[in-house]
This record gives structure tokens, sequence and C-alpha cells, in this order.
């Protein structure tokens, strides 16, 4: 081999390899499971985005896919959110792009089946209005005319579907499927059942990529509730293990507010321990729940003024424990929900129940009663540290 052509050869190698030193980066440190230098990666590379996001790893998982297994919250949320949409679903990990594509020109023409349908009822109901107001004079019905014609057969147009399995080159019984059922990529067992890692999106335009055992959502996954997206900024999903289709075990589950749940799940319902952050207030609650509600200790606290409510709650209702205010005063006794309106997730002391106002700034102990809205002491002590 001459000089120049070695020395072209090289310079080709050294092209690819410095074309490709993002993805390896990138690869490196989703080995490492460093989130922090992954959203670095992605932020230095916005330009090769697509490419990115959609590479897949030895184990044939795209980066999404990847922080599903590995729980990584943090980067599940910056894909969804950072995904163009061209290829937003393709990043849960499906590989037929034409599929995906064919549902969302599905998805399209139904829209705009449905806005046109709309359109005509309100027109007929703003006809219907004038008329009513005399502003308009109801048209008498033409009595149809039947077309003359040379009793040849007029030729039916394509339908939409076929048009479209045609332009996508795909058949019409696929498209047709992928309208009425949604689309699958995984893998099935003997029988045909959907068994394995599988990514479905569905005619709503959810989309689940995770495990399956014969057909029910099993293990870890995702479940992207894209029929509830209330905003641009809010992509509602839950991130986490699943048990017979339900949550079930640790995850995090984002709701169409931008509220969040973090913690463990029983048959779909938050159990154990978990931290709730609700929006637009940021309040906090964590601790423990039972069937869904705060259930067991816990701690509250209020984020406009950082007062806390913390010890034991019952039912979704806090029942006894220590209110800790903005002065540094505590109330410790019994509390029941404030019903007053407007105002949520506030309660008050118990009336007619003895509670201890405690002043860590002097040692003073004030037991007492709250009689009719007023406190009534019963007792004070004051001890010297």
């Amino acid at each position: 081999m001459s000089e120049e052509e070695n020395t072209g050869e090289d310079a080709e190698n050294t092209g690819e390899s410095q074309e490709n030193e993002p993805k390896h980066k990138l690869m490196l440190h989703r080995n490492s499971g460093k989130v922090t230098m992954i959203l670095k990666s992605l932020e230095e590379q916005k330009d090769n985005l697509e490419e990115m996001i959609l590479s897949r790893d030895s184990e044939n998982n795209t980066l999404m896919t990847w922080s599903i297994i590995n729980d990584k919250y943090a980067l599940v949320e910056y894909l969804l959110k950072v995904a163009p949409a061209d290829y937003d679903k393709m990043c849960f990990g499906f590989a037929d792009r034409k599929a995906i594509t064919a549902y969302d020109k599905l998805v399209a023409e139904r829209n705009r089946i449905a806005a046109e349908e709309e359109g005509k009822k309100v027109a007929a109901a703003e006809k219907a209005a004038r008329i009513a107001a005399g502003e308009e004079e109801e048209e008498e019905e033409e009595e149809a005319q039947q077309e003359e014609g040379d009793g040849e057969p007029k030729e039916v147009p394509p339908t939409f579907e076929e048009t479209l399995a045609t332009e996508l080159e795909l058949t019409v019984e696929k498209v047709n499927e992928i309208r009425d059922l949604g689309y699958f990529e995984g893998g099935t067992d003997d029988e045909g059942n959907r068994d394995g890692h599988g990514v479905v999106i569905f005619p709503n335009g959810d989309i689940y990529s995770g495990y399956y055992e014969k057909n029910v959502r099993c293990g870890k996954g995702l479940y992207s509730y894209g029929a509830t997206k209330e905003s641009k900024d809010v992509y509602p999903y839950y991130c986490g293990t699943f048990k017979d289709n339900m949550r079930h075990g640790f995850g995090r589950l984002v709701y169409p507010d931008g509220s969040i749940y973090e913690g463990h799940f029983k048959e779909d319902k938050k159990d154990g321990k978990g931290t709730y952050k609700y929006l637009p207030s940021s309040d906090e609650y964590k601790g423990t729940w039972k069937a869904g509600k705060r259930h067991g200790e816990g701690l509250y606290t209020y984020s406009s003024d950082k007062t806390t409510l913390k010890g034991t709650w019952e039912n979704g209702d806090f029942s006894f424990g220590q209110f800790s205010m903005t002065n540094g005063y505590i109330f410790e006794g019994s509390f029941i929900r404030d019903t007053t309106e407007g105002r949520t997730n506030c309660f008050i002391p118990k009336p007619d129940t003895t509670g201890v106002y405690i002043f860590p700034n002097n040692g003073v102990r004030q037991k007492g009663q709250f009689v009719n809205g007023s406190w009534k002491s019963l007792e004070t002590t004051q001890s010297f540290s």
C-alpha cells in the first residue's frame, strides 16, 4: 500500500471515530450509570439528539428502555420532554418507523373527522337558534333526485386506510389493526401471548414500554398517560414495577397536574412508605400510606410557610401529633380536618380534647384545651436545661 493510500485510509478512520465519539461517550456513561453525565452528553449533542436517543446498547435497549430498567426517573422525564414530535414515540423502543407513522396518520385522520363532525353540529345548532329567533327561515327539504346513469357501476374510491397502506407499503389488514388496537412490538411465547420485553401504543395515545408475562404487565415498565396529558410541560407517567397489570412495588407516578408520588404501591394504590409532592402548592408529605391514603407515621410540610404536621395519620387525615409553627412554637394533641371552604390538607386541634403548647425557647409546656375555639390553660410547667 502506498503512503498516500495509507494516509487517506487513516484520515477516513479518524473521521469515523470522531463521528462516533459522542455516541461512544454516551454508552460509557450508560455503563457507569451516571445520569448527570448522560444528561450532559445529550445537552452537548442537541444536533445529533435523534441518533443519541435512539441508539441501542449491547442488550438492544434504547436510552429510554435502559432508563426504565435502571429506575433513572430524571432521565425518563428528560426524554419525555425533549424528544421531538417526529420521533418522540420511537424513543420508547419501537423499531418499525412505518408502523408508528401509520399510527400517527390514523390518529390525525380520526381527529380531523371528529373536528369536522363537531363543526357540523355547531353550525346546525347556530342555524337552529337563528330560525328560532326569526332571523332565518327554515328551508324546505328538497326531494332527492335520482341520478340518471348508463347503468354501469360507479368506481368506489379507496379508503383512507387503503391509501395509507399503499403509501407506507403495509398491508391493509395491518393498518386496520393499528387503527383499532394500536401497535405492539416485542416478545411473545409459543401461544402468541406477549411475554418478555415489549412496547405498545394504545389507540388512546397511552404507551407502555416494559415487561410482560402471559399478556399481563409484570416487572419493570413505563406507562405514559398520553391520553390524560393536560400541559405540554407535564407528561403524566408511571415508571416502576407492575404486577397483574397494576402498579405494584416501588415506582414514581407523575399526575396530570404535575404532582409527584415516589414510593411503594400495592395493587395499583399507594401503600407503604412514599413521598408525595402536591402541586401547585408544592406541599410535601413523607411517610406511610395504606390503600392510597396517608396512614401511619408521616410528616407534612406546608411550602408556603414551612410549618409542619408530624405524627399519626388515619385514612388520609392527621389524627395525633405535633404542629410546628413559624414562630417555633409547637402544639401537640389530637387534630381534625379543617372543613372551611377553600382549605385543603389543613387540620385544626380537635375541640374539647387535651393538648400541650410547647415553647422550646424557654422550656415552657402549657397543658390545656380548646373550648369554643378559645384556648383554656389547665397547667403550666417549665424545665430548665
